[in-house]
């Protein structure tokens, strides 16, 4: 596995966080780990900044394991293997998971999930 990062945008932010060793099924245990916190706001009113920081709270380990990179820039991608680009979208969070090169940059993607949360009393 290789490092990853993840991107949670909302209308006015684009908050980055990096993570090591992660692959398409450790990144969806992840999310689905950050959506059904208690700390996680339901989507409908997602805050790209509030996410990110579930998202990292309720999945680090260890030291370095997951780095908080704050505002997205493109010096980002170094060193990175594949992309998860996360927003909002008609109650669900759609996901767009892409494998990046620093030649080529991101390629297509071939597939995109879209998450919702449920709340069982």
């Amino acid at each position: 596995m290789s490092e990853s990062i993840f991107i949670f945008q909302d209308n006015e932010t684009e908050m980055a966080v990096a993570v090591r060793d992660c692959d398409d099924e450790r990144a969806m245990s992840m999310l689905y780990a950050a959506l059904t916190s208690p700390m996680s706001l339901p989507i409908r009113k997602f805050d790209a900044l509030e996410f990110a920081t579930c998202f990292v709270a309720v999945n680090k380990r260890g030291p370095y394991d997951i780095l908080f990179c704050g505002e997205f820039v493109d010096e980002d991608l170094e060193d990175v293997a594949h992309v998860y680009d996360c927003r909002p979208s008609g109650g669900k969070l759609v996901i767009t998971p892409m494998s990046f090169d620093e030649r080529d940059g991101c390629q297509e993607p071939q597939q995109i999930w879209a998450l919702s949360q449920h709340t069982l009393h």
